[in-house]
């Protein structure tokens, strides 16, 4: 049987309706597995510190090798909650 497109959002609700409880017992499942993944995964953060320097001083002219210094610096966190 073929549904018009205009009538899948009230046929999709009709089927939610008569199927509540495994459509509950479904969300409930998916939830809780997300909350254990969420629980479980190491709360470990990254960070990024990128600084230029150069000798420019406030004019237009831009000279053709400026002088560059390029400082970079990584940091890893590992949390443990527990």
């Amino acid at each position: 049987m073929q549904v018009p497109i205009g009538n899948i959002p009230g046929e999709l609700v009709r089927e939610l309706r008569r199927r509540k409880w495994l459509s509950f017992l479904i969300f409930m499942t998916v939830s809780f597995v997300v909350l254990g993944v969420g629980l479980l995964w190491p709360q470990k953060y990254t960070s990024s510190l990128t600084i230029f320097v150069d000798s420019f001083s406030n004019s237009s002219t831009i000279p053709s090798n400026p002088p560059v210094i390029f400082f970079t610096r990584s940091s890893n966190i590992l949390l443990n909650s527990f």
